[in-house]
Parts: structure tokens; sequence; C-alpha cells
């Protein structure tokens, strides 16, 4: 008698499938840092005091991608494979992010969304497209209806077609997927994660908590999160990598987050 079950992987998991195949986990590196976030939650508890609803840690960190990313333009591109090997660098920042949805119909599933031209944005519309994004039904939106489209195209062929009519062309992969991307597991309990992603840069947000901190000579409890930076090697250099998560940093930690909640 068998002691397992053969199961059909679902619809959602034959599309992960599907998009990672053409992910060579060789080519991709990771860069785990630790960011303080004490400053951004004194300002989140400055706009309760205010009346506003506090920001998401999720808002601050693509304030801070989006001021430091222009400045390393081979994170923001995308590497085409064919008919030739040509970089794409693009001219505006689009950061593709994830969220878990509920189906109507029970069960849940990860969606992708965009958040389009960040770096002209202010932080209070970075932080009212990002709250308008989560709070849409995503099952009424062109990114679902194309999504459900793809998902019913024969598994044999479906990646055939991409690769033929989206692949060769940045302008495409752009609409479906933005520049760049990022992931926060953090709310999951996770501290920290280094995904395989087929961008040339994916940022994860990881649970902001307070850990202890050597801060002028003494140990401290200070709020802070582990960011992890994952790269094409093919693009870049550890060394540029490194730098951009310095800025990344360098901006959640120190920037003047009142004055910038408060630009309009």
């Amino acid at each position: 008698m068998k002691n397992y079950r053969l199961e059909k992987l679902s619809p959602d998991r034959r599309l992960v499938w599907d998009l990672l195949s053409d992910t060579d986990s060789y080519y991709l590196n990771h860069q785990i840092i630790l960011i303080d976030f004490c400053a951004v939650e004194k300002a989140r508890a400055g706009a309760a005091a205010n009346g506003s609803v506090r920001p998401s840690y999720t808002a601050f960190m693509f304030y801070a991608i989006s001021r430091a990313l222009p400045r390393f333009p081979a994170f923001n591109s995308y590497l085409r494979g064919f008919p030739s090997a040509k970089l794409a660098f693009y001219k505006d920042i689009d950061i593709c992010f994830t969220m878990e949805r509920e189906k109507k119909n029970g069960g849940k599933y990860v969606a992708l969304s965009i958040l389009k031209n960040c770096e002209h944005k202010t932080f209070s519309a970075i932080n009212g497209d990002f709250c308008a994004l989560k709070s849409a039904d995503y099952e009424k939106t062109d990114s679902y209806r194309n999504r459900s489209l793809f998902l019913r195209i024969p598994n044999f062929i479906r990646m055939l077609l991409f690769r033929l009519f989206y692949k060769p062309f940045p302008s495409k992969m752009r609409e479906i997927a933005g520049t760049c991307a990022f992931t926060s597991v953090g709310k999951y309990g996770v501290d920290f994660t280094t995904p395989l992603s087929p961008k040339s840069m994916t940022f994860s947000l990881g649970r902001v908590r307070e850990r202890p901190a050597a801060v002028n000579g003494s140990i401290e409890a200070r709020l802070s999160a582990y960011v992890t930076l994952t790269y094409d090697h093919r693009i870049a250099d550890g060394a540029e990598c490194a730098a951009l998560g310095s800025l990344v940093k360098e901006i959640i930690e120190t920037a003047d987050w009142n004055k910038i909640i408060g630009e309009k």
C-alpha cells in the first residue's frame, strides 16, 4: 500500500515554478544589513499623535529605495538574454511588491502590485498609493485579469509564449514586473530571508523588533530590522551592492522624517 498521496500542483504554484525556471541561483548573491528603525518609529509615533494613521515600515522602505536607487542604475535594470545579451537601464523606478490576498472562494495566494514612478513622489504620495493598492479589490484589477488569463494557458506552452512575446522587450517586462522588487516577511515573524528572484535587485524587509545594540559604549535595546539585498551578480559586483545598502541604511536611520512626512 502506498504511504503517500499524489496531487497536482495548483495553478498558483505552477506559475511560480514557471517564473523561477528562468532564475539561475548561481547568479544570485545576497547581502544582509541591520538597520536601526528608531528614527522611523519616532516619526510614526509623531504621525499618530497628529491624528494620522501610522505609516507602515514598508512605506519608509519604499521612500528610501526610491531615493537611493537612482545612484545605482545597474540595479534598476533588466537583463535581456534573447536575442542578444543586453542590459536595459530604466529611467524611472517602479517597485514591484508582493501581498498575500484572500480568494473570494476561500484560500490565499500571493499577488504582485507595482508602485510606479516612486523617485518623483513625496513620502505622502508613496504611502497613499501603497495604502490604496493594499485596500483595492485585487480581483477587479488588470493585474489579476492578466494573471488569470496567463494561468489558463497550458503549462507546456505558457513559458514559450512568455519568452517569445515578453522577455525580449524591457518595456513589457517593466509593465508586468516593475524595475526592482520588494518583499516583507517580518509580519510573519521572520527576521530575514534570502529569496530567489529573477530581478536585478530585490529588497526584503524582515521583522522590525527590539534587539541589543552597542550605543556610546553601552548595550541598549534598539528597534531594528534586517534588510536583504538580493542582486544578479552578472550585472554588478558586491561592492556596488554594499554601497547601495549603506545608502538605504543611512536614509532610514538619519533622514529628517518629520519634515519628509509633511511634504506635499
